[in-house]
């Protein structure tokens, strides 16, 4: 997958029961539009996972706290 894409549906509807897990996933979810993976904002040589909302705005989450 290329930085900046939206995951597939299968790959999105499985990061959904992930980030159910996730200590703010109501705040993380609210305005939801998809899902991307990218490079972190601060560490530029990590990728991570983003939660797009219909504005525009992407937030990052960690896989590793939702689990």
């Amino acid at each position: 997958m290329k930085d900046g894409e939206a995951l597939n549906e299968a790959d999105t509807a499985f990061m959904n029961e992930i980030i159910k897990f996730h200590a703010r996933s109501a705040d993380k979810l609210k305005n939801f539009a998809s899902f991307q993976v990218g490079p972190h904002p601060e560490y530029n040589k990590t990728r991570c996972f983003f939660v797009v909302k219909t504005e525009g705005e992407k937030e990052d989450f960690s896989v590793s706290k939702c689990i």
